[in-house]
């Protein structure tokens, strides 16, 4: 089966199928990911 066919199966964006299928962890699925932008010298 497909991944697009499984996330239509599942009710779930392709992309969002191919990172849960990439993943080699539940940690690497779960963990917050830190990001610095312009912006983040304003907050």
């Amino acid at each position: 089966m497909s991944k697009a066919a499984i996330g239509r199966k599942l009710g779930l964006h392709p992309a969002t199928v191919r990172k849960f299928a990439a993943a080699t962890s539940a940690h690497e699925l779960t963990a917050k990911r830190s990001f610095q932008n312009d912006l983040s010298s304003f907050h």
